[in-house]
This record gives C-alpha cells, structure tokens and sequence, in this order.
C-alpha cells in the first residue's frame, strides 16, 4: 500500500516535504532573528500573527485561483510567492514589512496546501484515503521538524538561511510540474454558518478554538520564549523539532482512543495534560532541567498538536456526513481566528509578566476547554457508538490543512442533528 501511494503521488508528496522543511525553517528563524533585530516582544507577536491572517484569506482565494488556473499554476503561483518573501524577509527586516510578508506566506501557505490536498483526494477512493492520510500526516509533520534543524546549517544573523528556505520552497514546484497524475476538478466553495456549528457540538468549536490559540502561540512565539530564557539557536530547533515529534506520535494512540470513548472525555483528558504540563514547564528552567523540559516538550507537543484533530473528529460525528465540507470549513475559521489571536495576546503577557507566561496562557487557555467540556459532558449524553466514525489524523503543522480531509464531501446544511 505505501509503495503505492508513493509511486502514484510520489510526486506531490515530494513537493509537500519540500515545501514544509522550507516553511519549517522559516517560521523558526524568523523568530529568531526578530530578536536578533531588536523586535520587541510585543513587535514580534503582531508579526507572526500575520500568518494567520493571511491563512485564512489564502483559504478564500485559492479555490477561486483553482478554478480560473488550475491546480499546477496555482501550485506554481504560490509557491513562487512563499519563495519570493523568504529572501525579502532579510533584505527588509522591519515590523510592518514582515507583517506584509507574514500575511502573504500565510495566504500562499493556505493555497499550497490546498491544492495538494484537493489533488490527493480528488484522485483517490475512500478505501485508499485511510492508508494515504497516515503517509501524509508523517509527510507533513516530519518535514516540519527536519526544517526545525535546518536552523543550525548557518548564522540566524545572515542571509543564508533565507535562501536556504528560498530554494526549498521553489524547488517544491520541479515535481508538481513534472508529474504525469492528473489534477482533479477544482474544489467547491462551502457554505457556512458558525452558529449551527455550535449548536451541533460546542466543545468541537471550543476546543479547536482553544487549538487555534494554543497553535498560534507555539508556532509564532516559541522561538521569542527561548531566547528570553536563554536558549542558543541550537536548542530553539531541538526543542521545536521534539514538539514535533510529540504531536506525530502521540496523535494516533490518543485518536485511537478517541474511537473507543466518548471523545469529549479524551479532550478533558489531553486539555487537563496540556495544562499541567505547561504550568510546569512554566516553573522549570529549560536550561538547568534540560532533559526534563525536552520531555515535557515531547508530550506537550502530543497534546497541542493532537487538539484539532479530535476536535474535527468529534464535530464529524455529531453532523450528517454531507456536511463533512461545512463542518471542516467552520473549524478552519474557528482555528485561524484563535490562531490570529495567540501570538498578540501571548506578547503582550510575555511583556508584561515574562517569559514564562507563554506557558501559562497555554495553561490556561487548555484549563478552560476542560471546564467547558466537562460542563457539556454533565448535560448531555455522548454520541451514540454507531454514529461516530473511525479517527483520521488531521496534520496540524503551521496551520491545518484548509479543508481537512473532506475536500470531495459535498457541502450542505447541518440540520437536524444533537448537540453534543
């Protein structure tokens, strides 16, 4: 089956891995060098929230780009764009133009992932997809973490690690373009209604909400943390690389589990992980505890990066299988706004109270999840066992991807469904 999938969509798979270890490296160095440029905490946190904003806006647009050019041209524009900012980062190294440059790489992001995964699926039956998923999920998370050491190939203080990222993003257009599997018909647009989201399960809203603002302080600050407390360029990537691994790993037991409970009850139990393990990594020092803090951050990332996924599980199976788009569309914009919404607040704490308040938003933000969900998990019952369908893992990189795996689900109105 592996070697199936590789020898069908090879090809864009190596795409994506390249891609992602560019995008990888990026993220991470930019972080770095913010300090490196005398950004302030707060400075730091509105640019890499220009990420999201830009995610969500590439979420709109690209399925229109798809429609009017087509998947390899969208594939080649975008990247081309994500290519193009990764070497104006270090020409322009001020606040507003990194925003514009954050926003324009969320946005090209967005529609890179898009195509690759409206192509992966459209091309595919629903008895492969299962055996895909797992070879995309460590395709997108594993070449996130190489990306991570890619950091420690150069200076974070010079132009080579730009470029670095720059090439790998543009040679992520060579197989796209070469490949011989044919592009599927453009994605549809879904509709959507956040309210009746809700009203069909409230703690899958929540709790990618909590996802999204948990992500984004990850994703846009991790790297600010450790330099506020200390850390060399080298243990900035080990400890971003390990988060990764942790979410990788971790996310297929914790899924698996998920299939065999009550999924509420599973999101209680990584929320309530989530915080104690970010209060106490809040309490330690990740240089006097090295050993202790890598291992609290391989089962931070297990619970961070695990969220989302069960999350859009668990909304799944309380909604009509048409509506698979509508719900994983809803989720995506609950993600990006909590995602938007990280970075800037984790600043302004980390600014005002310390670094180690990047730790203890998280704790608080995974503390509330657990208050809500165990509020739902009194008034009402679980979905029954014979609605709920199999845990699929959703990648949750940068940012998931922009319609999860439901790209070929029809969209619909939710009605007529329990809230859960």
């Amino acid at each position: 089956m592996l070697s199936s999938h590789l020898r069908i969509f090879g090809a864009l798979l190596a795409s994506l891995s390249l891609l992602l270890i560019g995008v990888g490296l990026q993220n991470t160095l930019l972080g770095i060098r913010a300090g490196i440029e005398r950004f302030s905490t707060a400075e730091t946190g509105v640019v890499m929230s220009g990420y999201f904003f830009g995610y969500l806006a590439g979420c709109w647009a690209a399925p229109r780009t798809i429609i009017v050019a087509g998947h390899i041209r969208t594939f080649s524009l975008f990247a081309s764009l994500t290519s193009a900012t990764a070497i104006l980062y270090a020409v322009e190294p001020t606040v507003w133009s990194w925003l514009a440059l954050r926003f324009v790489t969320g946005a090209s992001v967005a529609g890179l992932y898009l195509v690759v995964e409206s192509w992966l699926n459209g091309a595919t039956t629903s008895e492969q997809r299962g055996g895909l998923l797992g070879v995309y999920l460590i395709i997108n998370l594993g070449s996130i973490g190489v990306g991570q050491q890619l950091i420690n190939i150069a200076p974070a203080d010079g132009f080579i690690l730009f470029a670095v990222s720059s090439v790998l993003v543009s040679l992520a257009v060579v197989p796209v373009a070469l490949t011989r599997t044919s592009a599927p018909a453009p994605p549809a647009t879904p509709a959507l209604n956040l309210a009746r989201l809700y009203r069909v399960s409230p703690v899958a809203l929540v709790g990618t909400l909590v996802s999204g603002v948990t992500s984004g302080v990850f994703w846009g600050m991790a790297p600010t943390y450790g330099l506020l407390n200390g850390l060399d360029t080298f243990r900035i990537g080990n400890f971003m690389t390990i988060v990764v691994l942790g979410g990788m790993i971790l996310q297929w037991p914790l899924g698996r589990l998920s299939d065999r409970m009550d999924r509420r009850i599973v999101l209680i139990g990584i929320a309530g992980a989530l915080t104690l393990v970010s209060i106490t990594m809040a309490l330690i020092d990740p240089i006097a505890a090295r050993s202790l803090f890598l291992l609290l951050s391989f089962v931070y990332g297990g619970c961070l990066l695990t969220l989302y996924a069960i999350c859009n599980a668990h909304a799944n199976d309380a909604a009509p299988p048409a509506a698979a788009m509508e719900v994983a569309s809803g989720l995506l914009i609950v993600f990006a706004l909590g995602a938007m919404s990280g970075p800037l607040v984790v600043s302004w704490a980390m600014t005002s109270f310390g670094a180690n308040a990047y730790f203890e938003l998280t704790a608080t933000a995974a503390f509330l999840l657990v208050v809500f969900a165990v509020a739902r998990v009194v008034v009402k019952a679980p979905v029954p066992s014979e609605k709920t369908g199999d845990f699929e893992p959703v990648p949750a990189g940068l940012a998931p991807p922009p319609m999860s795996s439901e790209f070929d689900s029809p969209a619909s109105q939710i009605t007529g469904v329990e809230c859960h």
